[in-house]
């Protein structure tokens, strides 16, 4: 394949069939310039990965979501956001999400799904990605097992504390 540049400007793309094949000095030197330098085999590797990453869209704005274990609580008095806990509300404890982030779960063995807010920090067993109170363990249906396969999804909203 021939060395593909503009006349109106370089590209900053360099295209050789052969690995050893180097780019034109002038080509090299508009590239750095700019502060870009790509190698053939990295350019491509980068528009793989672009176009083979799975993305997940749904029409409304992107929503993150994690599947894992879950597991429920139903002891202490305070909750490291400061609010009181209470164990029928639907609250759940998050390692790293802000407190006020709502979240759809959705425990994977029956399908059900509810809403709950994050309000504290856990769960601190290796394997979990969330912790629920025993209301949100009731209304999911596994309070009984102890431990579940769950979905969460981030909601766009959040609630104030």
């Amino acid at each position: 394949m021939a060395h593909k540049s503009s006349s109106r400007a370089h590209s900053c793309l360099f295209l050789a069939a052969p690995q050893h094949e180097k780019p034109p000095r002038s080509h090299v030197m508009a590239c750095a310039l700019r502060g870009v330098a790509l190698k053939p085999h990295f350019f491509a590797a980068l528009v793989s990965a672009a176009i083979i990453a799975p993305v997940s869209f749904n029409g409304a704005a992107h929503a993150e979501s994690w599947t894992g274990k879950a597991s429920f609580y139903s002891h202490g008095t305070r909750t490291a956001s400061g609010a009181k806990f209470q164990p029928g509300a639907l609250t759940a404890a998050h390692r790293s999400l802000p407190f006020g982030t709502v979240l759809r779960v959705t425990n994977l063995a029956n399908q059900r799904s509810i809403t709950v807010t994050v309000n504290d920090r856990g769960p601190f067993i290796r394997g979990r990605i969330l912790d629920v109170s025993s209301g949100a363990a009731d209304a999911l249906g596994f309070r009984g097992a102890g431990v579940t396969q769950v979905r969460i999804e981030k909601v766009d909203r959040t609630v104030t504390l």
